[in-house]
């Protein structure tokens, strides 16, 4: 597992004891069967999905 420190200055240990909470908990959410959210970011959706007259109040200048 990588984990980017962008603000600090942990230690060794403090890095190892992070990495070892992080492995476990992913270790658990596995056992348990419990599927991640869906992230849809950048999916492709069909054009019916969105509302062409949304905005026809809108004014454009």
């Amino acid at each position: 597992m990588d984990i980017q420190v962008v603000k600090g200055n942990p230690t060794e240990a403090e890095l190892q004891a992070l990495t070892e909470v992080l492995l476990q908990l992913q270790r658990e959410r596995k056992q348990s069967g419990v599927q991640p959210d869906a992230n849809m970011w950048g999916a492709s959706h069909p054009a019916t999905a969105f509302n062409p007259h949304a905005f026809d109040s809108a004014a454009y200048f």
